[in-house]
């Protein structure tokens, strides 16, 4: 069986356009982006995602990699890592978002480049999780991940709740990429 769809004209250049050398198009909004920064200030946001037309390269990683490293060259590599050294390091990030309410700490950065490699230290002892999709219970955030049942999910879901934070506090203020080299809970911690 055969399938076929009909597309416009202005549509079969847009897929063209993408598939040549989507890299190279995207290449073309470094000054644009330059500019942008000049008049607003530095950091990718959504106003400016909207404003230069730039949703459908933010949304894959490959292309945000190379905003955020536009962004770093713009402030200034070194800036960058100091700015993002001195957001991270203070104590008591606090997260409060889908059903969880905790607090972590960045014990531990190290730069590569313009990357962060992180340490994650998350103060499940009195942070707590609200179970929506299974009975509305709140339970301490150290027993639910130790739960034999939930506490993979709720770990993971730690994690990625953590991930978006610096990814908008962090990469798309100051460009500098964060990956977490380790990831540890203070109640099974040595801290």
């Amino acid at each position: 069986m055969i399938m076929k769809i009909k597309i416009t004209e202005s549509q079969y250049k847009s897929l063209i356009e993408d598939m040549e050398s989507p890299v190279e198009i995207f290449n073309k909004y470094k000054e644009i982006c330059f500019k942008y920064w000049d008049r607003f200030g530095p950091g990718i946001n959504e106003s400016m995602v909207r404003v230069l037309n730039i949703h459908k390269f933010v949304k894959r990683h490959e292309y945000f990699k190379i905003l955020c490293e536009w962004l770093r060259e713009f402030i200034g590599v070194e800036e960058s890592i100091n700015k993002t050294y001195e957001f991270l390091k203070h104590d008591g990030h606090h997260i409060q978002d889908g059903g969880y309410d905790f607090t972590f700490e960045v014990p531990d950065i190290e730069f590569v480049g313009g990357i962060g490699k992180l340490t994650i230290l998350v103060n499940d002892i009195d942070g707590v999780v609200e179970l929506v999709m299974v009975d509305n219970s709140v339970l301490n955030l150290a027993d639910a991940i130790n739960d034999d049942e939930i506490g993979w999910e709720i770990k993971n879901e730690v994690k990625d709740t953590i991930k978006d934070y610096i990814t908008n506090k962090v990469e798309m203020m100051f460009g500098v990429i964060c990956y977490f080299e380790e990831f540890k809970y203070e109640s099974n911690s040595q801290y």
